[in-house]
């Protein structure tokens, strides 16, 4: 389930039980809420699956959708355990960040797409992407990756604008 149908659940449910008129504040409001119960949900699981995390059977290349500055912080110190990837490439042009934020249920929208080598042995947690596209998967590092593991860093096309 994605998290625009969660908010708009919560929009519904919400005003089924409470019959007066909402703001934009109040939606935002409830948006929040939903994502923020979303990613203590994420963290929930993945600190309880950590034992379960296997090694790479051979070196992987993935990407990892994020802001303009936590990438650059990424590129100096590398990236922090526990952080989200894709579970694997495909060749294809740079997605809209709309449309990468809704595949992979991302809580906020991303800028860049680093291009990331797991090398062989690391170890990973694999997971269904939470609030992301049915079958949609993700790969979670309980261990800090190197900032030399980041081969390229690209910038998402911005959305076209309306007339």
């Amino acid at each position: 389930m994605n998290t625009r149908l969660l908010v708009r659940f919560s929009l519904i449910m919400m005003l089924a039980t409470v019959a007066l008129p909402v703001d934009a504040c109040c939606k935002k409001q409830v948006a929040k809420a939903v994502v923020v119960k979303l990613l203590a949900r994420d963290a929930a699981r993945d600190a309880a699956s950590a034992t379960k995390a296997k090694a790479v059977a051979h070196s992987t290349t993935v990407w990892r959708y994020t802001t303009v500055a936590q990438a650059r912080r990424e590129l100096q110190t590398g990236i922090r355990p526990g952080s989200h990837f894709t579970p694997g490439v495909t060749p294809g042009r740079l997605p809209r960040p709309a449309t990468a934020q809704r595949q992979y249920g991302l809580p906020q929208t991303p800028q860049v797409r680093m291009t990331v080598r797991i090398d062989k042995g690391r170890l990973v947690l694999r997971n269904k992407a939470l609030g992301g596209e049915p079958g949609r998967g993700e790969l979670v590092s309980p261990g800090r990756i190197p900032p030399d593991a980041i081969q390229r860093v690209a910038r998402l096309p911005r959305p076209a604008a309306k007339h």
